[in-house]
């Protein structure tokens, strides 16, 4: 796109966009420009700096309010081809390492300097007077000026600014003139074409038009349909244009900015010194680009760095993971990251507890299923006892061989709480009788079970959970269901106790998928993984085989449903 007639074009294309009067032929025609043409990316980015710094700064003082005519001020169009001529509305520049030059701007010897054409002139005069126009039609008809939304607030957080203002669901976007600080939460806009933006506190932003969002700091993941391509984010003296994708972007307190593509194409452009720099981004691609001096380098990419999706409603904040952590969930958490660790449910009366303090004692449990109702993913618990037990709430029932003698221990547990253990001399303590759950972690083979890298569900005999797959697919909107994946087995600390001796069932629907029967810590543990299909519940249960319930301990090490997820 180089002649004339197709810059015009062009700029036609970007303005009937912006102004909302674009029809879908001509939005599909500006989003082939853009998708296929390198220097139209680039006006593209330098129109919409132009168009977004009149709006931020208002149109009221270029108006004659007498005579209702349009004034632009001699010395704004001179300034606004300056800064054409030297650093096309890429951002700020590091002025004390670039000061400004008034011989930069006459001498065209200079390389630095860009040569204009007359009509180039008359287009940026034309361009400057059809901006003005657009955003002045309000003028003219409001006494007061007002901005259209250009968006929603779709799902938000623990949201709260600075100035302790709650964000909450369903408020509108408006183009602002001033930055917004988010200080807790996070917060998820979608805007009126179809860009969905989601901001991690502690963020620092501007809504600066209908396609473009400035980040001073703080972490953003944006994604863009083929209906919004051309949306821009502005980080330092970065502009990033999407070209119908997925990208997060962190914009550091020193300037510098990241950026990690994971699908898709974008355009970036950014200052080096007085010249621009521009590149495309594609997939999995993540740079960092230097405030200072312009730089660009690889980086490696961090998928799960930014969160992507959120919901209010259940707690959720997905940050990519390819999984739905149920060790979490059993912590009272929605399967990512929010579970506490040595919390659980009571499986005799489905309460959620804390932690095992206080509730870890030998009991007989009673004969019934309960319920668990401040978790949608858990559908509840319960104590097996005799030979045959209610295993959900849609009344299917599971027997087995060996009676139960119906005694359990304690909770149902997101892994034993490692964190603040006792220790004598650097090691855990050892119970003189044996060994405790409070005492060190428990492991199956080499890895340490209950800790942030490798989650558990701890289990005493005589327990069992039924986790709900029908609420995770209702929530877990976003991607569908694969796999049931864990190891399980009897935790290597309790081979000191020769008496060890359980069995575990692992069921969909009430069938049994997986089990072991007579099961000790000499046994290897099983990794199973097996498709969830259409289940509607999986349950994990485990029974004393012999009639003893002593240190009968059992592990789903790292217990997951994992996700058809793209990246």
């Amino acid at each position: 796109m180089t002649s004339k007639h197709n810059n015009i074009n062009l700029y036609a294309l970007i303005l009937a966009n912006l102004d909302g009067s674009a029809s879908e032929n001509m939005q599909q025609e500006l989003a082939d420009i853009l998708e296929s043409d390198g220097h139209a990316r680039v006006v593209y980015v330098d129109f919409v700096n132009l168009y977004s710094r009149f709006r931020a700064r208002g149109v009221s003082e270029l108006i004659d309010g007498e005579n209702g005519i349009l004034n632009i001020p001699e010395q704004m169009f001179e300034e606004l081809l300056e800064e054409e001529r030297n650093a096309p509305s890429l951002g700020k520049k590091d002025r004390h390492k670039h000061p400004p030059s008034k011989s930069c701007g006459n001498h065209t010897e200079n390389q630095n300097v860009k040569r204009f054409p007359k009509y180039k002139l008359y287009l940026l005069a034309g361009c400057v007077a059809a901006l003005i126009a657009i955003i002045a039609v309000p003028f003219f008809w409001q006494s007061k000026f007002e901005l259209a939304p250009v968006g929603r607030v779709s799902d938000a957080l623990d949201a709260r600014t600075n100035a302790g203002k709650l964000i909450s669901s369903g408020e509108s976007v408006l183009i602002s003139r001033e930055s917004t600080i988010l200080e807790d939460g996070c917060l998820e806009m979608m805007f009126a074409n179809g860009a969905i933006i989601t901001i991690e506190a502690p963020a620092k932003y501007q809504i600066v038009s209908e396609d473009r969002i400035d980040l001073d700091y703080g972490m953003l993941y944006a994604t863009v349909p083929q209906s919004a391509i051309g949306f821009a984010v502005k980080s330092g003296n970065t502009n990033i244009v999407d070209l119908g994708t997925e990208f997060g972007v962190q914009s550091m307190l020193n300037g510098d900015t990241e950026l990690h593509v994971l699908e898709g194409r974008t355009t970036v452009a950014a200052l080096r010194g007085f010249d621009r720099v521009s590149m495309d981004v594609t997939e999995n691609t993540a740079i960092n680009v230097s405030d200072s001096d312009g730089k660009v380098s690889l980086i490696d990419i961090k998928p799960s760095a930014f969160i992507r999706y959120i919901s209010e409603k259940n707690g959720i904040m997905w940050r990519g993971e390819g999984f739905i952590d149920l060790a979490d969930i059993t912590g009272g958490g929605a399967g990512f990251g929010t579970g506490k660790t040595g919390s659980g449910y009571l499986p005799d009366t489905g309460k959620y507890e804390t932690s095992y303090e206080g509730v870890s004692k030998l009991r007989k449990g009673r004969k019934g299923y309960s319920k668990v109702g401040d978790n949608p993913f858990i559908d509840g618990v319960f104590v097996p006892t005799g030979k045959s037990a209610v295993i959900s709430s849609e009344g299917h029932k599971f027997s087995w061989e060996s009676e139960t003698n119906s005694i359990f221990f304690s909770i149902i547990a997101n892994g034993p709480s490692i964190s603040q253990r006792p220790k004598y001399r650097g090691k855990y303590k050892v119970k003189p009788y044996g060994p405790h759950l409070a005492c060190y972690p428990l492991k199956l083979g080499d890895v340490k079970y209950g800790t942030e890298a490798h989650p558990a569900v701890y289990m005493h005999t005589n327990s069992g959970i039924t986790f709900d797959l029908e609420q995770m697919r209702e929530h877990v909107d976003f991607a569908p269901l694969d796999k049931f994946e864990a190891r399980i087995g009897v935790p290597e600390n309790t081979l000191e106790r020769t008496d060890v001796n359980l069995s575990w069932y692992l069921l969909f629907d009430g069938e049994v998928k997986y089990s072991r029967v007579n099961t000790t810590a000499l046994d290897a543990p099983a990794d199973v993984s097996l498709p969830v299909g259409d289940a509607r519940f999986i349950t994990f249960m485990i029974t004393d085989a012999d009639g003893e319930q002593a240190y009968d301990w059992c592990l789903m090490g790292e217990p997951r449903i994992t996700l058809k997820t793209s990246k």
